[in-house]
């Protein structure tokens, strides 16, 4: 029978059957969970964070390892949000990537490639199938993890969905350009910036394909400035919300399994708008750090959430990472991840998680205790179940270090 982790207890379901049993909007014998370990999973395996940001095969090996610790049910590999913009340039000049050494890559915006309004109509990208672009490393990385996770499966027996994260056009543009003079260009020069959204998408409809072909089960696609806190839903839906239908459409299209996801970690995400945008669908994850515009003011608008879009779209979320992963306590994580999975998980629909990556340089153990909280609040089949690692006295087991990782082919 699978475990999802060393400590946790033997399960009937797999993870994989677990989350699609749940985005049918039907209960499993427990609601599925997902901090979304990412760059976090590098300090699991003793590799460094340019090391993650660079090299697919390290940061494979990485999430394995987390994987076997921590007890999620997905696998999300959101890398970092330089790695799309990688593959465009303007003549020689491409987007110069700062790699820190204790916190994840990032676009460095002192020196954009974008620089004025007219480099919008010059931008141009490179053929992604040659060797030396990051662009390829997201793509190899998917490859690696849905062939571990969902066909073979890992080593405790289990099998878990691997769901790939793109950025969405206007944050390409907004990593090339910096936000505030991108929606200055919007403004005053919209026809050149569409121009370049054109081109964008162009090159992220042909990532997605290549994401795709990996086998994954989601491809998230992150549109970062729909929400009341960045810009108004009129200029949402003009700048960026026909280019990310393009988008989703072409994930639609592809002959895999692969589902369309959302994913919006701001305050107030307009969620009516873009799901009618991408056209999603009850299937259809999305993933959100707060509460919808349209739910903010209600009574109680967690409950609102469920009740609007309970039976609409699979819900995914929303503990707040930088609250109760980054700085809060174990109990405080538990606490707040059972208060969600009561008011969320009833029907199924609904996968517990924090609503945005789990911090680079968060602890692990916050990580686990929301695992936990699934296991003991999050579930249908009435069990009481009690998991078998000690909160005081936790310590990485020793059987678990990076030379006991399984090698794979690359």
């Amino acid at each position: 029978m699978p475990k999802v982790a060393y400590w946790a207890p033997e399960e009937e379901m797999t993870s994989l059957d677990r989350v699609v049993t749940t985005l049918a909007h039907q209960e499993p014998d427990r609601n599925p969970v997902a901090p979304v370990m990412a760059n976090a999973c590098c300090r699991m395996s003793g590799i460094t964070f340019p090391e993650f940001a660079r090299d697919a095969y390290l940061a494979f090996q990485a999430f394995i390892h987390t994987s076997e610790v921590v007890g999620h049910d997905v696998i999300v590999p959101l890398i970092d949000l330089s790695i799309d913009c990688d593959v465009f340039h303007i003549g020689d000049r491409r987007q110069v990537v700062k790699y820190p050494e204790h916190d994840a890559a990032r676009a460095d915006y002192d020196l954009p490639l974008i620089t004025s309004p007219d480099d919008y109509e010059r931008l141009e990208a490179y053929d992604i199938r040659q060797v030396g672009f990051r662009t390829r490393y997201i793509q190899d990385l998917a490859a690696y993890l849905s062939s571990y996770f969902q066909a073979q499966g890992d080593m405790l027996g289990n099998k878990k969905p691997v769901t790939p994260v793109i950025y969405g056009p206007l944050g390409v543009l907004g990593t090339m350009r910096g936000v505030e003079r991108l929606f200055v260009d919007i403004r005053k020069t919209p026809e050149k910036t569409k121009v370049a959204l054109d081109i964008v998408t162009d090159e992220l409809c042909d990532q997605c394909k290549a994401i795709c072909d990996s086998g994954c089960a989601v491809l998230y696609m992150i549109t970062l400035f729909s929400g009341n806190v960045i810009c108004s839903k009129k200029t949402w839906n003009e700048a960026e919300g026909p280019w990310l239908g393009k988008m989703a459409q072409t994930i639609r299209d592809h002959p895999g399994i692969t589902r369309v996801g959302i994913h919006n970690c701001g305050n107030g995400p307009y969620f009516e708008e873009i799901c009618n945008a991408v056209q999603h669908g009850l299937i259809n994850p999305f993933s959100f750090a707060y509460v919808p515009d349209d739910c903010e003011n209600a009574d109680d608008p967690d409950a609102a959430v469920k009740e609007k879009w309970g039976d609409k779209i699979a819900l995914f979320g929303y503990v707040v990472p930088s609250t109760f992963a980054y700085l809060g306590t174990p109990l405080e994580m538990y606490n707040e991840s059972c208060r969600l999975l009561g008011k969320c998980m009833k029907g199924g629909g609904y996968v517990l998680s924090c609503g945005c990556e789990y911090p680079p340089n968060g602890p692990f153990i916050n990580a686990i205790a929301q695992c936990t909280a699934a296991h003991e609040c999050g579930r249908f089949d009435g069990k009481t179940v009690k998991t078998s690692w000690d909160w005081k006295n936790w310590v990485l087991p020793e059987r678990l270090s990076p030379a006991w990782l399984p090698k794979v082919e690359q």
